[in-house]
């Protein structure tokens, strides 16, 4: 009995244990609380605003229906792979910070930006040559294949938000990353309540990429702050 006793932890490491995971596992919860709040928000008020510029009922609900059901789903499609790259990088960064490497987490966030900028890149050329036809073709929708083109300038911050989200996840920062997700969807919203009535969709997705801009460039600054140089 004494022996098994010498072996088990003290309750102080529990505590330190619990107090850790309570300090991530409470700014995700609410991150995920409010943003699914915010969005909900977002996606009753954006016909409403629509009606507002001078659509129909059905005329609103339709353009919002192509950019939400048809655009976005291709815009988004290429995340699939950033998001597994944030899976991977998460253990990865966090077993680096864990061991005070702090060269390792600078190497590991240059070459993610690098390779998200690079697919980010590629991925605003190629929609903003392919996105009418692909539009035409996929959902017989030349609004679809509009919203594309315009929404392919989204993909370089979306993706390197994606990834560099993860990583402040792992180094501890999940404080800072809720902040910047909410300040980035009540950017959105305030698109939504005063720009949208006045100038229609491209507004909303003006605050679209305004609000991707503005997240990836906190993620950045955040990250200089724990490792000490931009990885860039």
């Amino acid at each position: 009995m004494e022996n098994t006793r010498r072996l088990l932890p003290p309750v102080s490491s529990y505590a330190e244990v619990t107090k850790k995971l309570l300090a991530l596992a409470i700014p995700l919860s609410f991150t995920r609380i409010i943003i699914n709040l915010l969005q909900s928000v977002e996606a009753v008020f954006i016909p409403e605003k629509l009606q507002a510029y001078g659509y129909d009922t059905a005329t609103a609900l339709s353009v919002y229906g192509v950019l939400t059901g048809m655009a976005l789903p291709l815009i988004f499609f290429p995340n699939a792979l950033t998001g597994s790259m944030s899976l991977l990088l998460l253990p990865i960064v966090s077993e680096a910070d864990a061991a005070g490497n702090k060269e390792a987490v600078r190497r590991t966030s240059v070459k993610t930006v690098y390779s998200c900028l690079l697919l980010g890149g590629i991925c605003t050329l190629g929609f903003l040559l392919l996105g009418r036809p692909v539009g035409r073709y996929l959902f017989d929708s030349e609004l679809a294949g509009q919203f594309v083109c315009s929404l392919s300038f989204i993909c370089p911050f979306l993706y390197l938000g994606t990834t560099l989200s993860s990583i402040l996840h792992g180094l501890g920062k999940a404080g800072s990353v809720f902040f910047i997700n909410v300040s980035s969807l009540l950017i959105r919203l305030a698109f939504v309540f005063l720009l949208l009535p006045k100038f229609g969709i491209n507004a909303y997705i003006a605050g679209m990429l305004l609000a991707q801009i503005y997240s990836a460039v906190c993620y950045l600054f955040v990250l200089k702050s724990v490792s000490g140089s931009l990885p860039i």
